[in-house]
């Protein structure tokens, strides 16, 4: 229910961004298809962390925290706002036209 909020508030705030919403065991696949600037997810494994440049991963032990990788600068940020999230994804955005 979570996931489904997130993407609709972030597709809503950031309408040219392409936001998918995908289950956990379809993520490889979408990875290779898609090749995302940033994937939010609850867990960042292997693939996520090789394959995306740029990862949040969100973890709920009390209020909402995040793990982030932004261009391989790694952080965490304790009670993580959609606010947040959306300076995230701009923040990769800008780091990947910076990278073309």
């Amino acid at each position: 229910m979570y996931g489904e909020a997130l993407a609709y508030d972030l597709s809503k705030n950031r309408p040219s961004a392409e936001v998918v919403r995908v289950q956990p065991g379809d993520l490889h696949a979408e990875l290779e298809i898609f090749a995302p600037q940033l994937v939010v997810c609850n867990v960042a494994t292997d693939e996520v962390r090789f394959l995306v440049p740029s990862w949040v991963a969100l973890s709920y032990p009390r209020a909402v925290e995040a793990d982030v990788c932004l261009g391989g600068y790694r952080s965490t940020i304790e009670n993580v706002r959609v606010e947040d999230v959306l300076t995230m994804m701009d923040e990769a955005e800008r780091l990947s036209a910076w990278a073309t």
